[in-house]
């Protein structure tokens, strides 16, 4: 029976949707249907073509492509011919048949490597495709033999999906699903070999941000120089070029020698260009320019994820124009504004992140770079929502014709860079120190349970095993004002950014439906790790605290939880449960910590803390060294009032609390 098919596709907005198919159930469409189109809306992809190239529905333009030719070598035969065209038709059903949530580009991709797996076996065993699908003892087999852990995990997946369609629709008989879900097994010891990225210990997260700060920094203070040089090597073919090079360039464009002499790199590089590149490991050359380039992009773009959380891919495809700026409180406010992953069936959507001046000087940077590159291909890139994504901050250096390769735009679309962080053993010598035991010892407070000891990527005096999500981990764990942070730099470096996210991304904030777009928003994440991060901190500074504390919540620790060796005892699992309920609070104050589940019930105006100890707070926490500061200060602030006045008497007053309980603590 003929129908209409609507293509089940996530599109992005402003873009028309793949073609509608009208035919029967079963059968392929024609050789002539259009699978694919440009952005100019003519056709890219037909039925037939062994490639379907989706790149104008993505989102950043980024190339993406479903090649349906599975053999790895030989040449093509009628069988191989049959099992691709199987292929093609079951990926093809996928997006015209099944009815449901849209399948992401990246879903499809990931079913078509799992279906060319077995398409291999298919082709080896002599058998069509539908055969191996139909046969719940080869799907063993491929299961057994083929599957590692994330190929089961897919499998499964495509099989229920595929399930959904009925036999009319596949044109076979698929294996029942009960069956096929038990080839799954192996997804639950692969979920469990699949750690939570770790966040860095505070040590190596504190030097990781000087020393990313630093190589910013040595950028920018070179910057226009390189840049310059930059104009002058992409303007001209030959220019800083060996002669040599030159030569054999005027050869092939037809320019006559006594024409082709142009300063050769050496020539054109002031001497701060070539000490740059020299202590950055560079090659004086076009080539080692373009790749410095890079460089300065990479490190761009992991300061801006640093203070952002934002995703590898949310930074890599923020537009040139990202940065929304305001003025209110006294206080210059930064937001990144771009597209969040991992969203809607892997169509972004519009989002807004929070940043403060390093993120910043970060996008100003990346800024500049992309300043000369657009500028170069007299391209001005625009700020209307429906055409600011054409632009990328982060734009490839491969534009500019200085290495190898040399990109083109597609439909007005200009592409990201290759930014990835393994390909610079450089950065990350630089950015990261070896681990010591007291990071181990840090790891096990966050995660006891994990034999961190035991991993390959966590050994001692190795280099810090470094992936970008630890940089979302990292900052939704330590930006919080839980007092988890125990390292005065850190506390530094993260204080601005802590301060905003507080404003931004509480719960119940003023501005946080603005921002938290979605279920993997960063706001979400910090949200989330806000139990965490206080539990972690109470653990730490009342469980285990070293030094004496008084107040009414430290007196029930030492009265109810210590045993007679002096050990605190707890279960550490219940208590984290307990914060994760809401059940147990614990923040930083300027005397310790306070556990009030339901926040503080003194007056706000009374930031020393002294109604707290006179009343002896049943949620309060003081430790003996934080109280001795406090006093100190305020001693000084009272010998500086007159003593006639009503304040020197309220104040005085506080200070007499405070030494009194100073003097409880110490005897």
């Amino acid at each position: 029976m003929s129908a209409l098919y609507e293509a089940n596709f996530p599109v992005p907005l402003g873009l028309r949707s793949l073609d509608s198919y009208f035919g029967s159930d079963g059968e392929p469409p024609p050789d002539s249907f259009v699978a694919t189109r440009k952005r100019d809306g003519t056709a890219k992809s037909l039925y037939w073509h062994p490639v379907w190239d989706f790149t104008a529905y993505s989102v950043d333009g980024k190339p993406a492509r479903l090649v349906f030719s599975f053999w790895a070598a030989g040449n093509i035969t009628s069988r191989r011919d049959a099992i691709s065209k199987e292929i093609r038709f079951l990926v093809f059903a996928l997006i015209w048949y099944r009815e449901g949530s849209p399948l992401a580009f990246g879903t499809l991709q990931n079913y078509l490597t799992v279906l060319c797996a077995l398409a291999e076996m298919s082709d080896e065993r002599g058998v069509s495709l539908a055969t191996v699908l139909g046969d719940i003892r080869l799907l063993r087999k491929f299961v057994s033999v083929r599957c590692g852990g994330w190929m089961a995990e897919t499998f499964v997946s495509l099989h229920g999906n595929l399930s959904k369609l009925p036999e009319a629709k596949l044109g076979f008989k698929l294996a029942k699903s009960k069956d096929a879900g038990q080839l799954g097994d192996g997804r639950k010891a692969y979920r469990e070999r699949l750690r939570q990225h770790p966040p860095m210990p505070m040590r190596i997260y504190s030097r990781y941000i000087s020393a990313l700060s630093s190589e910013l920094s040595d950028w920018l203070a070179v910057a226009d120089e390189m840049l310059e040089l930059v104009v002058q090597c992409s303007s001209d073919p030959l220019t800083g070029r060996t002669v040599e090079t030159q030569s054999d360039i005027a050869t092939r464009i037809g320019l006559e020698p006594s024409f082709a002499r142009r300063p050769t790199f050496d020539q054109c590089a002031s001497s701060r260009c070539l000490e740059y590149i020299a202590s950055k490991g560079g090659s004086p050359d076009v080539k080692g320019l373009s790749s410095l380039i890079s460089q300065a992009q990479l490190i761009a773009k992991l300061s801006v994820q640093t203070f952002t959380g934002t995703r590898d891919e949310e930074a890599k495809s923020l537009p040139y124009d990202c940065l929304d700026t305001s003025f209110h409180d006294g206080k210059t406010h930064y937001r990144v504004c771009g597209t969040t992953t991992k969203l809607h069936h892997g169509l972004g959507k519009r989002a807004k992140w929070v940043t403060n001046q390093e993120g910043l000087r970060a996008i100003e940077a990346a800024r500049a770079i992309a300043d000369v590159i657009y500028g170069l291909l007299e391209v001005q890139p625009k700020s209307s929502d429906d055409e600011r994504h054409r632009h990328a901050l982060f734009v490839s250096p491969g534009y500019l014709r200085l290495g190898s390769e040399t990109l083109e735009p597609r439909d007005g679309w200009f592409t990201p860079g290759n930014l990835y962080f393994r390909h610079d053993s450089r950065l990350r010598e630089v950015l990261f120190g070896v681990i010591t035991q007291a990071d181990i010892q840090e790891l096990e407070h966050i995660d006891p349970h994990r034999a961190w000891s035991s991993e390959a990527k966590f050994q001692l005096n190795e280099r810090w095993w470094f992936t970008t999500h630890q940089l979302r981990r990292s900052l939704a764990l330590y930006a919080q004002r839980s007092g988890l942070v125990s390292l005065p730099s850190l506390r530094r470096q993260l204080q601005h950014i802590t301060e905003e996210m507080s404003r931004y991304y509480a719960k119940g904030a003023f501005y946080s439906r603005e921002f938290i777009v979605g279920s993997k928003h960063f706001g979400l994440e910090w949200q989330a790790t806000q139990p965490e991060s206080a539990g972690l901190s109470y653990i730490q500074n009342v469980l285990h605290a070293r030094e004496t504390q008084t107040g009414g919540h430290a007196h029930w620790v030492q009265h109810r939880l210590k045993r007679g060796d002096g050990v605190v005892a707890y279960d550490r699992k219940e208590t984290m449960v307990r914060f994760k309920k809401g059940e147990l609070a614990y923040r930083e104050t300027i005397l310790g910590g306070c556990t009030a589940v339901d926040g503080c019930d003194k007056a706000a105006m009374n930031w020393t803390g002294a109604e707290c100890l006179k009343s002896f707070c049943k949620s309060l926490v003081c430790s003996l060294s934080k109280l001795e500061l406090v006093t100190a200060a305020q001693e000084k602030f009272v010998s500086a009032l007159d003593r006639k006045s009503v304040e020197y008497r309220t104040e005085l007053a506080d200070l007499e609390v405070m030494k009194a309980a100073r003097t409880g603590i110490a005897q």
